[in-house]
């Protein structure tokens, strides 16, 4: 398995900083995210990746777009490509336990989600056809954060159903393939989710994934490998301004 990819805008050196220190054990590369305060709503419309009506701020649209450059690398590749955000905490033993993990997989995996938020709900199935809904304390994650590169539970893989954060997975070339089909164009919706009270709208790329992973061979680690503190306060997706 190659370098982690880890999508970091160029213009912002504090958080691949930060990044370093906390994953000194990690083999990674950064890739320039797409910057989405530079994107006009022109340049989204030629990009043929949206339809009308997306409620997407300037970042969630510069999200998408790297990482859907990236589904297409590992098409070109033909090999799994790892991705991650800038804010992901790595276990130490992420290496070793991501390629026991892949190893234990069926033929034709499409997609495997290391970490999620904390602040939502995970949807997984327990059971072939026995759906489980769980929801966390982002508080008590939150202090855990220092300790958790250190921890050693050995993570099962689950087929996934829902799940909202994209903190770090590995996608197939298939998998890119066929999500990407799926996936894109972009367009509004609402999704029900269970637990929560009200529907989801699509406002970001891990909703519309939502909506496709029960669909693929796509699984979620348990517990997870990868964590975000998804720190709403400086994000610039969800604080970002949105298209006009």
């Amino acid at each position: 398995m190659g370098p982690v990819h880890v999508i970091s805008l160029e213009r912002t050196p504090e958080r691949r900083a930060a990044f370093a220190r906390r994953n000194p054990h990690l083999d990674y590369i950064f890739f320039d995210a797409v910057d989405g305060a530079a994107l006009t709503a022109e340049a989204v419309a030629a990009s043929g990746l949206f339809r009308p009506g997306l409620s997407y701020t300037r970042g969630a649209y510069g999200v998408a777009l790297s990482h859907h450059a990236l589904w297409q690398k590992a098409v070109a590749q033909g090999e799994p490509l790892t991705v991650a955000e800038d804010d992901a905490i790595f276990r130490e033993d992420f290496a070793a336990a991501q390629a026991e993990l892949l190893a234990g997989l069926q033929p034709g995996w499409d997609m495997v989600l290391w970490g999620w938020n904390f602040d939502s709900v995970l949807a997984l199935r327990v059971l072939p056809g026995v759906p489980a809904a769980m929801a966390f304390d982002q508080k008590a994650l939150l202090a855990a954060l220092p300790g958790f590169p250190f921890t050693a539970a050995r993570p099962q893989a689950f087929r996934l159903d829902i799940a909202f954060g994209l903190p770090a997975y590995t996608i197939s070339p298939g998998g890119a393939k066929k999500i990407a089909a799926r996936c894109f164009p972009l367009a509004d919706f609402t999704m029900s989710v269970p637990i929560l009270p009200q529907p989801v709208r699509n406002e970001g790329l891990d909703t519309a994934l939502s909506q496709v992973y029960p669909s693929t061979d796509s699984y979620v680690a348990f517990p997870p490998l990868a964590i975000s503190p998804n720190d709403r306060a400086a994000s610039t997706i969800q604080n970002g301004q949105y298209l006009r």
